[in-house]
C-alpha cells in the first residue's frame, strides 16, 4: 500500500521544521508567496519551501507532514 503524504504546508508545518515561533513561519509563508508571486487564496507547496530554505530533496523526503 502506498503512503500519500501532505504536500501543502501550513504555519504549523514550518514551527516543526525551523523550530522557531507562529509568527515568524507567518512571515516566511509570507516570503515566499512573494518569491513564487502566489496571492493568498493559493497554497504553498513543500517544493517551495524547499527551494526557498535550499533545502534538499533527501531532506525533504524526510519530512513528514502527516
Amino acid at each position: 500500500m502506498i503512503k500519500f503524504s501532505r504536500f501543502i504546508v501550513y504555519p504549523k508545518d514550518l514551527i516543526f521544521l525551523t523550530g522557531k515561533s507562529v509568527r515568524f513561519s507567518q512571515r516566511l509563508m509570507v516570503r515566499v508567496r512573494k518569491k513564487f508571486n502566489k496571492s493568498k487564496d493559493e497554497p504553498i507547496t513543500k517544493s517551495e519551501i524547499g527551494r526557498f530554505l535550499k533545502l534538499s530533496s533527501e531532506d525533504l523526503d524526510r519530512w513528514n507532514l502527516d
